[in-house]
Formats: structure tokens, sequence, C-alpha cells
């Protein structure tokens, strides 16, 4: 038998190797001796040489099974190799067929061993080619495409096709707004297994932050998701996530139904495609926000310039109605029909605050806040003014940090979070608010803030929440679903101006028939320590005027009457220009005006503050009172600064400070 089967060897080019049952090689042939280095042959040494010292006891657990039920098998053929062991050391790839030769005895086994080197090699420089056109693809795409939904489409089907695999998903998780959550997509191949990955499933593989391969999924531990009954079937799988700021926007999750699929090149793939597709993302969020911050500044800049001519407007109204109440008390109707006039007015002044939050040109007076002391006074007004079917809750986590924000301001952005929330509780519900410190890192690039701590005010209900369209537009300025009469629309859009001009961020989330978060950003006292605003000026006894000369200068004619009006009215002589031009020609021509008071923003030409500061250089004894009706923030820290509309005592205060400051600056110098 030996001898017939040595006459064969010598005529087959494979190496073949004749083995017995204690793992001895009998007999080969002179191409396996040259294969594996052997040039005195094979005979009498253990198939264990032949192993890597690693692949030792499989290959003695195989042998064991194999010898129970032998049969002709080849082994070696799939994607995964044996590999063989040269004398020298090295290790290569084989391919072996193996079978029983005598099957009554079952003690003599006949291998054939073929080098599949150069088949391997081939095999992968193929599958290079496809890698590099994959992510050459990829790559195209992340720089003209114009929408996730265009880079995504078909791409799991490609990457299944590059790798030689059976499926593919694609999850992300990215903000595309300020204040929105993120938004949650599936793209996957074939597309039955993408509603497979529901939100419970879709969590726990987000969380992935390191590419992990499972070569097994039998035999290793893998997330939920790919241990669910879609993936019955699957044996080898790979996890590439997707990060923006070291943090998992996304994952690549490739299947294959074979075992060990994911070796080095098609990670290295995954990898490549993975950074494609969040640099992509990234750039897209970039952009949508630069669009969205573009959008709030344009409306920012009309409602601010809306204000400021209704805020003239307001100025006249108001102006005339305390001019018509100087001439004395009035009998009803008429006192009903003027203070019916002043409500109005009031409530136009209210309208025209909440347009310069949004446009963030109100004027702020910060000053340290507790958060504990804020909630319990917010708790205490809620639970006094709030329904009884609504349960209030507001409480600090044990580290809250106190800010440096408008009090009155703060108070009346988280009352109307509440009231919102209130509205959409018909039926009763739970509004919790809690406050808690937070340390800003990386995250806070993606929040587009600076790093470093925060207070986070979160204010949530149990309502009937927003639908994902609802709530893409819930900060856009004059948005609002409630019937009409009941909003205007500027409810959470000047709760965004406000936090946003005070250095902090607004974040929403919301699903339908579960509620509303909103979540408010707010720096420390500490960050902002030393940011402190010009304060709005208070109210005092209408002094009495000792008939100073005053130089007036407005360019609205109507506004000019009636502040030319109110100071005549105080005692004091008036000289009034529509310009700067005007009001240098008045400063010339007559040096005993004492005090200029004078509008920001002239139209052509000089503004009031440039005005000002040229005036004061000529007449450095002049004082200067400003008036505004964008904000009470706008001047110098010389420069004292009247918000419109303005009340004819108001007027009468800031200007008898403005010379009692100057009186006093005098006695100083003596």
């Amino acid at each position: 038998m030996i001898g017939m089967i040595g006459h064969l060897f010598d005529l087959i080019p494979d190496a073949l190797v004749l083995v017995d049952d204690a793992r001895r090689i009998l007999q080969s042939n002179a191409q396996a001796d040259a294969m594996l280095g052997y040039p005195g042959g094979l005979a009498g040494a253990s198939v264990d040489d032949l192993l890597p010292d690693d692949a030792r006891k499989r290959h003695r657990e195989h042998r064991a099974s194999y010898a129970a039920a032998p049969r002709v098998r080849p082994m070696g053929a799939g994607f995964q190799p044996l590999l063989g062991c040269r004398r020298d050391g090295s290790v290569f790839p084989v391919e072996i067929a193996l079978s029983p030769v005598d099957p009554s005895s079952q003690r003599r086994y006949l291998a054939s061993v073929r080098d599949i080197s150069g088949s391997i090699r081939e095999r992968q420089r193929v599958a290079r080619a496809r890698h590099d056109r994959l992510v050459a693809h990829v790559g195209e795409l992340a720089l003209i495409a114009r929408s996730e939904a265009e880079i995504v489409a078909g791409l799991p089907e490609k990457i299944a096709e590059a790798l030689g695999i059976e499926a593919v998903l694609v999850l992300s998780s990215w903000p595309t707004m300020p204040g929105h959550p993120p938004a949650r997509r599936v793209a996957a191949f074939p597309e039955t297994i993408g509603s497979a990955a529901t939100a419970d499933l879709f969590d726990p593989i987000l969380l992935s932050t390191t590419t992990t391969v499972f070569g097994d999924l039998a035999a290793e531990t893998p997330p939920k998701l790919l241990r669910s009954g879609w993936s019955e079937g699957f044996r080898s799988a790979a996890l590439v996530p997707l990060f923006e700021w070291n943090q998992t926007v996304g994952v690549i999750v490739a299947l294959s139904a074979r075992l060990h699929h994911f070796e080095h090149d098609a990670v290295h793939c995954l990898k490549s495609v993975a950074n494609l597709l969040a640099a992509f993302l990234q750039r897209r969020q970039a952009e949508e926000r630069l669009a969205h911050a573009q959008q709030l500044e344009a409306v920012g800049q009309l409602t601010g310039g809306v204000a400021h001519d209704f805020n003239n407007l307001l100025t006249v109204l108001s102006g005339n109605l305390q001019l018509i109440e100087l001439q004395g008390s009035f009998a009803p109707p008429m006192a009903e029909l003027l203070d019916s006039m002043r409500h109005a007015v009031d409530n136009g002044v209210a309208l025209t605050a909440k347009l310069l939050t949004l446009s963030r040109r109100q004027s702020l007076s910060p000053r340290v806040i507790d958060p504990r002391n804020l909630l319990a006074s917010l708790g205490a007004v809620l639970s006094r003014t709030l329904r009884e079917n609504i349960r209030v809750g507001a409480s600090c986590l044990p580290y809250a940090p106190a800010i440096f924000a408008d009090g009155p301001q703060l108070e009346s952005a988280l009352l109307n979070l509440c009231f919102n929330a209130r509205d959409a509780m018909p039926r009763g519900g739970r509004l919790t608010i809690t406050a808690c410190g937070i340390v800003l890192g990386a995250a806070a690039a993606r929040l587009e803030l600076e790093p470093g701590e925060y207070l986070q005010v979160s204010v949530q209900d149990t309502g009937v929440g927003m639908a994902p369209e609802v709530l893409a537009r819930a900060l856009e300025p004059f948005f609002t679903t409630k019937e009409s009469g009941r909003g205007n629309g500027l409810g959470l859009s000047t709760v965004y101006g406000f936090v946003r001009q005070s250095g902090g961020q607004v974040r929403m989330s919301s699903r339908l028939g579960y509620g509303t978060c909103v979540d408010l950003y707010l720096p420390s006292a500490a960050a902002d320590a030393g940011d402190g605003q010009q304060a709005r000026l208070t109210v005092g006894p209408a002094p009495v005027a000792a008939g100073e000369t005053l130089l007036v200068v407005e360019d609205d004619t109507a506004v000019l009457a009636v502040a030319v009006a109110f100071l005549e009215s105080l005692g004091y002589v008036v000289r009034s220009a529509a310009d700067a031009d005007g009001a240098l020609a008045w400063l010339k021509k007559e040096p005993a005006i004492a005090l200029l008071f004078v509008d920001v923003a002239l139209g052509p030409g000089l503004s009031g503050i440039e005005l000002a500061a040229l005036a004061r250089r000529r007449r450095p004894d002049l004082c200067v009172l400003l008036t505004s009706g964008h904000d009470a923030s706008v001047g110098t820290m010389d420069d004292a600064v009247l918000s419109k509309p303005y009340r004819r005592q108001d007027l009468a205060d800031a200007i008898r400070r403005q010379f009692d400051g100057r009186a006093g600056a005098r006695r100083h110098r003596r």
C-alpha cells in the first residue's frame, strides 16, 4: 500500500503527506518536502511540527472530531485560511484536502496541502481596490452632498458590496439646530433590517466609543442590537463609531454570515468611511448652525429696527398723553379714554421690550443670583398661580453655582417656560424645575459656548409634547401653535434671546405624548465676574430747573417736539437741532448751553455717540445725556442713557443727576 502511494506521490503536483493515527508522518512527496523546508524528507516528523504554536491545540481538537467520523473534507478554503509552519519557522496560509486512506482501520489519512499565499495576495489586492473605490466615492459625496440623506442614500449597500458582506446599518443621532434634540436616522441594507433598530436598541449601540469587532457572535457578548431576533444568521460583526468632539454621534454596523470576516483591511475601510461621514456631518451641522444664526441675526436686526421706530412712536404717544395730563384733571369719559390710551402705551412698551430681547439689544442689569433662592421664589409663585391639577417641583442639586444675570429677566424667562408647560397640560400633570452645576469641556463647542462652568436649569413637563416639525421651529420668532389671541410667538424666542445675550444657550427636547424639556445653560458667576452691564436709570422726585440752557438733538420731529415740550415745562431754556451739524452750530454760537440731550441714532452723518464725543472735546464741561429706542447700555462709561419711551419725570431726574454730578466733580477738583 505504501509503495503504491509513494509512486502516486511523485506524479501529483500538490504536496502530499500520509499520516497515522498518532500524528506521525509516514510518507511525503518531494513537493511537500520542498514546500515545508525538509530536503531530507518529512517521514518520521510529527504533524505538530508543521503547525504554528498557537494552532496546535485547536488542531488536536479538530483531529479528534475528524477521527470520530472520517470523510473526505476540504479545509482552509474559506475566508480564514489554515496556517502551516516551515522548518525555518515562517508561517504561510494553506488549503488542505483530508481523506481517510483505509476506512476499515481508520488509522491512516492522506493530506493534500496547497500554499495559497499567491491567491490570498490577489484576493487582498482586489478587495483593497474595492475598498479604495468606496472611500473615494464617499469622499467625493462628502464634498458635494447637500444633505445627510444625499450622502447616506445607498451607502449601506455600497459598503456591503465593497466588503462582500450581507448587511450594513448606518445609525446617526445628530442635532441639526441650536436648541433642538438629536435627530435619529437609520439607513440600512437590506432595508428590512432598518426597521428593527427601534429606540430601545438605538441607545445602547450609540454608546460605542471604540471600534469593536465580533469574530463569532455566538461565542461573544455583543450589544443588544446584535442579539435581537433580526440578526439571526449573522456570525460576525464590526461596529465603527462616528465621532464629533470625542462624542459618539453615529455608528456603522457591518454584519457578515461568515465567521471572522472583519480583518484589518475591512476594518480600516470602515474607519475611513466613518471618518468621512463624520466630517460631512460636522460640515453640514456647521452650515445649518450658521444659517440658523444668520436667520436669527437678520430677524434680530429687523426687530431691533422695528423696536427703535416703535419706541419713537410710543415716545410721541406717551409724551403727548403726559402733556395733556399736565393741563389738569379730566372728568369721565375723557379720563377713562386717557387711561385706556395709557394702558395701550404700556402694552406697547412691553412688546418692544420683547423685541429688544429677541434682537439681544435689551438693556440688562446683571447681578449675582443664588439659584436656590431663585427656585424657591419661583416655586412659591407657581404654587399660587398654576392650576391645582398641576404638581410643581423645584429643586437644586447639591452643587449649583451662583450665576451673573439679570434677575427679573431670568425670572420672566423661567415663568414664560412654566406657563408654556401649563398650557401643554390642559388635563394636569407634573412640572419639574431643577438646577445643577455642569462643567463643559470639549462638549461646549456643540453648544456654541466657551468651555467652563455653567448652571443648567431644566424645565420639564408631562404635557402633550411637540411633533418634530413643530420642535424644529419652536425658537423661531412669531411662530406659535396657539389659537389666535393667545400668543404672539415671541415667548420662546425672547427666552432664547435673553439667554444668548447672557452668554448662555438653550436646548429643547420633546416627544408627542411624553412632554417637553427645556434646558438653559448660564455661565457661573465666577466665569462672568466683572462683566456687569450698566444699570437702568431709577426714578426719583421731579427736580426743579434753575434756568439752564439745554440742546436737544433728535432726527424724528415728533419725538423732538415732545422732548422740547417736556423740558420747557420743567423750566429749562431749550435749543433744538435735527442733526449733528445743526447741534455743532448751536454749541459754537451759544456758550450757555449746559447739557446736550441727543438720540443715539441720528440718521446720516455723525451718530449721537460720535456727536457727544466731539462736543466734549470742544466743551469739556458739557453734560451729556443720551437717549435710545434700542438699548440703555449703548453709551460710554461717562454717558447716561435714557431708554425710549421715557416719562417726563424720568427725563427730569436724568438731567438733574447730570448737573449734580458735574457740580460734585467741580467741588472735588477744588
